[in-house]
């Protein structure tokens, strides 16, 4: 009784610690992949029934000792050398457990990295090496900043220490999800020799524009969520407000024999900074944040974008198109990485693959994740010829129309951008109007879009899909501008961009634009979203990395206040999707100035914005179309 009422309670203790959707399941879901991206069976089938697991603290250069879980297929041949995957984590890479609860599970059944990928890859012939990076879990030292650089030189380090191990065959690969996903990839910055492929799940390239200020716009809701779990990890606090947890946990797993240094990191994590606390010192993308971090782009990744690409390693870039901003960064890590065997795949997910997102067929995932994980690194581990390298490079996912595309190059090839005006009449047309308006945006501090949304899922585990409850009442006292229904299906793939002239009684004020599904009932379906703070308008004369939409620098020194009253003309991209508009249905456009539950309301004082169209005000949307639909 006890294994049983415990495992339905733990089986839900929090994101990160969760088995993976697409484990064990019958594929029956619509995101399940019927041709490509291939489904995939290991070709040694699980040559491992059981898993043999080691604790270690590894020490480093300076005397920080990194708590280290390695896991390994039990009853190996003397002689047999494995690869490893190697998966480092801010969020314990294990939890403890109080007597007799402890008599139950280990730490493959509550870990960082989902028991299932770990039981995957380990049961078919790898090694999996589990780390909670310096100043967090049970490993010693302060956490100054995501992947400080002592962070990142601990990589190597760790990898050192792998592949002086007698089951090491000095092979490695890098994975991860969320922020064990960009340590896979930070980890290619040091160009060690043993890393022949990385694959980062679900993660930013750009911290700044795709999850901590979107557009401009502070993401207040996510540093807090983030901040705030962080500070009671490096507690040894379970982060959710449970008694039960708290009664059954101990906190992040020790290494075994070695409590009294599990009590030391504890102490030294009360120096960790305060992520929350210091995002409020940023503004621009080149704000100092502190004496020891010189701004935000210090942990992007696309910072070291030659560094990552002279490590010559193949990269695996995936999300979900409701992962947050995160779609949008795994486009751009692909587009920026000069491998020839990269590779993309963006399902109907939201963070971490959990639920399949699309309206039509919202619930829980039936993609096999794992086995996709299986193929890249058996492929670049092993030698495995299993196809991967003869599948086009980028798997998408069409919501609605419930099917799997793949294509060589982004955008696709056969989608081209189709203009649609904003009319004085409050709709979405082809044609300029010649009637000049300025049209007043509500302002109201109760705008907000609850607590099921893409966001949430970046730092808790949010909801369930659909996300963004059926808008039509909201929208009716919303500025929205909506088409004529559509005479033919419409599928949209790509990154909607919008241009509007804008005017204010203030110097400076935020957008979020959403793009919206009306079905001939009424129903509303969200489809994607904007956002943008107005000074920022400027488009970047030198672009800081590749991408397919109008770039801005966010910098101080090229923001451009605005002055009141003057309509000025705004251009930015919303998040990419692919999603196909049924016959019947009406596209929709809804803009406003904040969202309460999510974002910085950047002028509590503002008194008025007022849309401009029609005339010599061309505002309009373009929306990427696939031309053969």
């Amino acid at each position: 009784m006890i294994r049983m009422t415990t495992k339905l309670f733990f089986g839900f203790l929090f994101l990160y610690l969760t088995i993976p959707p697409g484990f064990g399941q019958d594929y029956l879901a619509s995101d399940a992949a019927i041709d490509l991206p291939r489904p995939y069976t290991p070709e040694e089938n699980k040559a491992y029934s059981s898993i043999t697991i080691e604790t270690h603290y590894v020490s480093m250069r300076d005397g920080i000792q990194i708590a280290v879980d390695v896991y390994r297929p039990k009853g190996l041949d003397e002689g047999i050398k494995l690869p490893a995957i190697l998966f480092q984590t801010r969020y314990w890479r294990s939890i403890g457990f109080y007597w007799p609860i402890s008599m139950f599970y280990d730490r493959l059944d509550f870990n960082g990295a989902g028991k299932g990928y770990i039981e995957a890859l380990v049961k078919n012939g790898y090694a999996f090496v589990s780390v909670d990076v310096r100043g967090s879990g049970a490993s010693t030292g302060t956490w100054t900043q995501p992947f400080s650089d002592a962070e990142i030189r601990d990589g190597a380090e760790i990898i050192n220490w792998i592949i002086e191990q007698s089951w090491s065959n000095g092979i490695i690969g890098t994975f991860g999800r969320s922020y064990s996903g960009s340590a896979a990839e930070f980890n290619l910055i040091n160009q060690h020799p043993a890393i022949k492929a990385a694959m980062p799940m679900y993660t930013p390239y750009d911290v700044y524009d795709d999850i901590g200020f979107p557009g401009g716009i502070h993401n207040e809701w996510y540093t807090r969520q983030w901040g705030n779990t962080n500070q009671l990890l490096d507690q040894n606090t379970v982060p959710i407000d449970d008694w039960k947890a708290r009664t059954f946990v101990t906190g992040v797993s020790h290494v075994r024999g070695s409590r009294k240094t599990l009590k030391l990191a504890i102490e030294n994590h009360k120096l960790n900074v305060d992520i929350d606390k210091e995002s409020h010192k940023i503004k621009f993308r080149d704000d100092p944040i502190n004496p020891n971090v010189e701004h935000i782009d210090t942990f992007s990744p696309f910072t070291f974008s030659k560094e990552i690409n002279d490590s010559n390693v193949p990269m695996y870039s995936y999300s979900g198109w409701m992962d947050g901003g995160y779609q949008h960064a795994a486009i751009k890590r692909f587009l920026n990485s000069t491998h020839s065997q990269k590779k993309l795949t963006i399902g109907p997910w939201d963070h971490m693959g959990k639920h399949n997102v699309s309206p039509a067929n919202p619930g829980k995932s039936g993609f096999d994740h794992i086995s996709e994980v299986l193929k890249f690194f058996d492929f670049h581990l092993k030698g495995i010829e299993n196809g991967i390298d003869k599948e086009p490079p980028i798997h998408y996912f069409t919501m609605i129309e419930e099917k799997w595309k793949s294509t060589f190059e982004w955008p696709p090839p056969n989608s081209a951008y189709d203009t649609m005006f904003l009319e004085s009449s409050e709709g979405l047309s082809h044609i300029l109007q010649n009637e000049e308006r300025s049209i007043p945006l509500k302002i109201d501090s109760t705008i907000g879009t609850g607590t099921n949304t893409r966001w949430e899922a970046t730092a808790t585990d949010g909801g369930l899909p659909p996300f963004y409850a059926n808008r039509a009442s909201k929208d009716s006292s919303l500025l929205h501008f909506t088409s004529i229904p559509l005479t033919r299906d419409l599928e949209v793939t790509g990154h909607p961009i919008l241009t509007i002239f804008a005017s204010s009684s203030s110097n400076d004020f935020g957008l979020i634009a959403y793009l919206e599904d009306v079905s001939e009932s009424g129903e509303v379906n969200h489809v994607t979203v904007g956002h943008f703070r107005a000074i920022h308008r400027k488009i970047a004369d030198s672009p800081l990395y590749k991408d397919v939409v109008p770039q801005h620098s966010y910098r101080k020194e090229d923001a451009q206040f605005l002055k009141p009253g003057q309509p000025t003309e705004l251009t930015f991209d919303l998040l990419p999707t692919s999603y196909l508009f049924r016959k019947g249905h009406r596209i929709r456009l809804v803009i406003v100035d904040r969202d309460k539950d999510h974002f910085k309301n950047l002028n509590p004082e503002l008194k008025a914005i007022d849309i401009h169209v029609g005339g010599k005000w061309k505002s309009f949307l373009e929306l990427p179309i696939i031309k053969n639909k």
